[in-house]
């Protein structure tokens, strides 16, 4: 009797079951469709509410406020981007969606790293690549690949980051290495032939002078004399020779020190009257003292090789924020643009490059010709900055 009574109500049962698969079912398709913004779970301490849509608009707007942009692939198509991306890759989201990374994403690399994650060899993994826009410009990208299993499948996930700036920055750097290599082999140049035409000869000279006393030993004292003149200007060559390496002032007493003794070597050298004014309160840290010193030098080269001029000025003013150098002439002067826009010097170039690395600004004006030239350059004293490696290399 119980067995009959108990078949009768499978079918009742049965279908009360498959009413709820299929309520199941529909609930299941609603939160896939994101058609549901909350379920009511029944829990044994009462009626639970959960929000499905809020966390997922959540993540959305994290998404889109994103500077990066966001991709997701599943099988090889993007079945999601963000607005960062399509403006990266100069494209309507609509004509995004669905197409193959592939299209827009160039790298060897990338497909056998995509493989990789696909098959588990890999959770997570970076590389640099090549995303083609829709206006064909090729754009250098970070990409930072990661996989996560959404509906059973296996899906990608990357973020790219525009790496374009870095890049350009990367590349001025390996120029700034190549000149750094070319001012120091030119400074070797300088000192080889500084000691080859200078010291060299006079001391050549002077044991000349020495050998010939053996064979003239009446005339032995003027001879030792003028042996004795041409080794102190052999040492007076050394000392000008490790000047221009490493001025002792600038160590021993200062910047305005050693600006006043360059002042001083400058007018005793070529003979052009100098005014030197420098305004100096405080010590400066030591990659700003030489920089300055080696931008002075500089100007002043400049001076005495091509200006012409019957008299310079050199002035320096610091305060707390920054320190400002000026040189000046009433030479023969030169269009600027012509100086410095089309092929400047590499007295030029290595001024304004000093003064760059320290955050600093550099100009030079000339009115007109026969109306002299003006070098100012600033660099502030607030800014550490992460060149005194590089300044270090180019003193």
């Amino acid at each position: 009797m119980t067995d009959n009574r108990s078949a009768r109500s499978l079918p009742r049962r049965f279908s009360k079951l498959k009413a709820r698969l299929t309520e199941v079912e529909d609930t299941l398709d609603a939160i896939r469709s994101g058609s549901v913004d909350a379920l009511v779970v029944r829990t044994p301490r009462g009626e639970q509410l959960f929000t499905l849509r809020g966390a997922d608009q959540t993540y959305r707007a994290l998404v889109e406020a994103m500077n990066e942009g966001a991709v997701t692939l599943n099988r090889g198509l993007i079945s999601f981007c963000n607005h960062p991306f399509a403006r990266l890759a100069r494209s309507p989201l609509e004509k995004i969606f669905g197409t193959p990374i592939s299209n827009w994403i160039y790298s060897t690399e990338f497909r056998s790293l995509l493989k990789g994650l696909k098959n588990g060899a890999k959770q997570r993994a970076s590389l640099e690549a090549i995303l083609r826009a829709a206006d064909g410009s090729e754009i250098p990208v970070l990409l930072s690949l990661s996989r996560f299993c959404s509906d059973g499948q296996t899906v990608v996930s990357l973020v790219v980051r525009d790496i374009t700036e870095h890049k350009f920055a990367q590349r001025a750097l390996e120029k700034m290495s190549l000149r750094i290599l070319n001012a120091q082999e030119a400074e070797r140049q300088r000192v080889a032939r500084d000691l080859h035409d200078g010291v060299n000869q006079l001391l050549s000279a002077a044991k000349y002078r020495l050998n010939c006393s053996r064979h003239n030993p009446n005339a032995a004292f003027e001879i030792v004399e003028e042996a004795r003149f041409l080794i102190e200007k052999a040492i007076a060559e050394v000392r000008l020779i490790g000047r221009n390496l490493r001025p002792s002032e600038l160590d021993d007493l200062g910047l305005a020190a050693a600006l006043r003794s360059l002042a001083h070597e400058f007018e005793s050298r070529y003979r052009i009257p100098i005014h030197c004014r420098c305004s100096i309160t405080s010590k400066l840290p030591t990659e700003v003292e030489m920089a300055l010193y080696r931008i002075a030098q500089e100007a002043l080269t400049n001076v005495a090789k091509h200006s012409h001029a019957t008299r310079a000025e050199l002035g320096i003013i610091c305060s707390n924020n920054h320190a400002a150098l000026n040189v000046r002439d009433n030479g023969k002067g030169f269009r600027v643009h012509q100086g410095v826009g089309k092929s400047p010097g590499w007295g030029l170039k290595n001024m304004k490059e000093r003064a760059g690395l320290l955050w600093g600004t550099f100009s030079i004006s000339s009115v007109a010709r026969n109306k002299g030239t003006a070098v100012s350059v600033t660099i502030p004293l607030h800014t550490n900055g992460s060149s005194n490696g590089v300044m270090s290399l180019l003193s």
